[in-house]
């Protein structure tokens, strides 16, 4: 019962993509759930819903501020309904594995070591126990947590501190806590293939391979 009832969910949503692509660019913008149609709300939306044009008109009004773009206090359809502080596009669309998205925004020079906090964090993956209060997760780390390999390399050509960026997580009770690189971020999350990337990545100083458990 479990599973038709995600998969109805799953249903749901992508019916509602296919129907949003099928209007107008007007008529998106007019869809945004937010009361101010503005840079954030439709860059944001745009990267929920997969619509490279609408993420790009957000891009455009944003434009030199797109660097200051960041969500005050939202949930970004991730570890089971995590609030997060702070978060920016580019964590975002990492975490939703949109490279295209990620590539515009790493065009228009947006930091890509910028971080985000979260007082309620949960883990999706399952058999990983992290949860409590954490800060310092990157667009790195959430890209490394998902597997979204094309993004990490993206992130890596872009000048990304995949070595010495730690996210940690106060755990709450029967919970685990963690300090974690991206290459760590991943090995806890099963990503080997992102591991291993991060692993032989060049452009690091021996101090940051020390740091992230590269030296072995």
């Amino acid at each position: 019962m479990k599973k038709i009832l995600v998969a109805s969910a799953l249903l749901f949503h992508l019916n509602s993509i296919a129907q949003e692509t099928t209007l107008t660019l007007e008529q998106r913008i007019e869809a945004v759930p937010a009361k101010e149609k503005n840079a954030e709300a439709i860059i944001k939306h745009g990267i929920s819903t997969n619509d490279l044009e609408l993420f790009k008109h957000g891009v455009g009004l944003a434009g030199k501020d797109l660097k200051k773009v960041k969500y005050t206090f939202s949930n970004i359809h991730i570890n089971k309904g995590s609030m997060f502080i702070g978060a920016t596009p580019l964590i975002h669309a990492a975490s939703m594995g949109q490279l295209e998205m990620v590539k515009i925004l790493i065009e228009n020079k947006v930091n890509v070591n910028a971080d985000c906090n979260s007082p309620i964090y949960t883990d999706d993956i399952e058999g990983v126990n992290h949860s409590g209060k954490m800060k310092g997760l990157t667009a790195m780390h959430m890209a490394a947590q998902r597997g979204h390999k094309e993004i990490v390399q993206a992130l890596v050509d872009a000048g990304s501190d995949f070595m010495t960026l730690f996210v940690e997580i106060e755990p709450g009770p029967g919970a685990r806590g963690i300090s974690a690189t991206a290459r760590q971020w991943a090995k806890v999350h099963g990503q080997t293939e992102v591991e291993e990337l991060l692993k032989s990545a060049k452009g690091s100083s021996m101090k940051q391979m020390w740091n992230s458990g590269g030296m072995k």
